[in-house]
């Protein structure tokens, strides 16, 4: 008997999807990038698609084939066109999956896991102590190559941001801390902000972070 497979998640669906825009540089927008998307997933052009339906419209035995999407369920998978049952089968699921190179929906789920859940995931924030850190070391925050900062160390609990991506601070930013703790408001499977702790415990920013009023300022 097969097992059940992973309940659907929309969430981690829009991950799947986002995958496979990333893998074949795909935004999206316009029907061309639809052809290109069905033609990717179902494995065939435009013309081997018309061939196919003539021929099964043609056959007496008009099963559905196995392994190909419908163009209304590719839209609605890719948000061309709005879903109204807001989930998708196992199958779809699945059958994206493969193209992005996963065995199929269950195994990207339990991949999904690792590479996108901040809280279960092998990357994480590293905290480092200063004490070990030499002036002009750099080091990385964050999870790479997705979300993070390099930070070049110069000294006395003062960093530089030499490098970012999707984080608030700007290149060039000089900040003093003693740490770095994670904005855990977020979806789970959405990596959050990562906040800079002040030095001194009774500042203004330390009291509004402790009450959960974030400021802008204090975002890496």
């Amino acid at each position: 008997m097969a097992s059940k497979s992973v309940k659907f998640d929309r969430t981690v669906f829009r991950l799947l999807i986002q995958e496979f825009k990333d893998k074949y540089n795909i935004d999206c927008s316009s029907q061309k990038d639809f052809e290109t998307i069905r033609e990717l997933v179902n494995e065939e052009t435009k013309e081997e698609l018309e061939n196919r339906l003539n021929e099964r419209e043609e056959s007496e035995n008009r099963t559905k084939d196995e392994g190909k999407l419908s163009d209304d369920t590719i839209k609605r998978a890719f948000e061309f066109k709005k879903s109204y049952r807001g989930s998708h089968d196992a199958t779809t699921c699945s059958i994206i999956a493969r193209k992005v190179d996963y065995k199929g929906w269950d195994d990207f789920c339990e991949k999904a896991k690792l590479k996108y859940d901040y809280i279960n995931g092998s990357q994480t924030t590293n905290m480092y102590a200063y004490n070990t850190l030499n002036i002009g070391q750099r080091v990385t925050i964050g999870w790479y190559p997705r979300k993070y900062c390099i930070l070049m160390y110069l000294g006395d609990f003062e960093f530089e941001i030499i490098e970012n991506q999707g984080l608030k601070s700007e290149i060039g930013r000089k900040i003093e801390t003693t740490g770095f703790i994670l904005d855990d408001s977020k979806n789970k499977y959405e990596l959050p902000d990562i906040i800079i702790e002040p030095i001194l415990d009774d500042c203004i920013d330390a009291e509004a972070i402790k009450m959960g009023f974030i400021p802008i300022e204090s975002l890496l």
